[in-house]
């Protein structure tokens, strides 16, 4: 697995904790499934066009 350094804003950053704390979760693995399901959308964006 490769790691990666994203840069948020911080009430962007502050979002993702509160999500996280009531998933009771990691913020890492919310905002990874955040990305992960935005790449998934996009993809389908593609194909779909």
């Amino acid at each position: 697995m490769k790691t990666v350094t994203v840069h948020l804003p911080e009430f962007m950053h502050d979002f993702y904790i509160r999500i996280a704390e009531h998933a009771g979760v990691p913020v890492e693995q919310v905002i990874s499934d955040a990305l992960f399901r935005l790449a998934g959308m996009l993809a389908a964006d593609m194909v779909a066009d």
